[in-house]
């Protein structure tokens, strides 16, 4: 199964959310094919497009 996960990031969130994703933070687990990943320059917000076969586990790992 195809998912689409799109998030905006408040601007008082956004050094500790650069902080983790440059520490290896928001990479996809190893049952997740990871299809691509698209930030805006502005507003705080992206869009990941992804692939798999497990939606419980789509779902715990995006609340993290």
């Amino acid at each position: 199964m195809y998912f689409v996960s799109a998030y905006t990031l408040p601007a008082d969130k956004r050094n500790v959310a650069q902080e983790r994703f440059t520490q290896g933070g928001g990479l996809a687990p190893k049952w997740v094919r990871m299809i691509g990943r698209w930030h805006s320059a502005v507003g705080g917000r992206g869009v990941t497009f992804f692939e798999s076969d497990n939606s419980q586990a789509i779902a715990e790992w995006a609340q993290q």
